[in-house]
């Protein structure tokens, strides 16, 4: 009898860390491809930046009163270090989920991004990115 439940017992403990194992491979894999997805965008956005000069020129403006009133999850303009964002299509897709950015739909939200909700400052890649969903400098 103390062999079957030394078995189970053997048993049991391989199952379980094999579950784990496999949980923590599945976590980082998500990881990897949050990452990847990153650098991708990161690299289309590189080669497609226009020079700066072009930038200047066309330059839009936004005031604070047409950022306040993209307020919505179906319409979430953000400013952030004195330009003003779209991220509207990116909310579904922010590793930290929709409702960190959501707070400050229509609104400047330098401060939270800045220091990333607490947590430190955000990646360069994050930063890259960002430039993606960009519509103008905040007036």
């Amino acid at each position: 009898m103390k062999k079957v439940v030394a078995v189970v017992l053997i048993i049991v403990a391989v199952l379980m860390s094999g579950m784990f194992v496999w949980g923590f491979i599945d976590s980082q894999n998500k990881e990897n491809a949050v990452e990847e997805k990153i650098d991708e965008k990161v690299d289309q956005n590189t080669q497609q930046q226009p020079a700066e000069e072009e930038v200047a020129i066309d330059e839009k403006t936004i005031s604070t009163t047409e950022l306040s009133k993209h307020n919505k999850s179906s319409d979430c303009w953000v400013a952030i270090r004195g330009n003003v964002y779209d991220v509207t299509s990116y909310l579904d897709e922010h590793p930290g989920g929709a409702d960190l950015i959501l707070t400050y739909c229509g609104k400047d939200a330098t401060s939270a991004y800045n220091n990333k909700g607490g947590e430190g400052r955000h990646s360069s890649n994050a930063d890259a990115l960002l430039s993606e969903y960009r519509l103008g400098k905040l007036n």
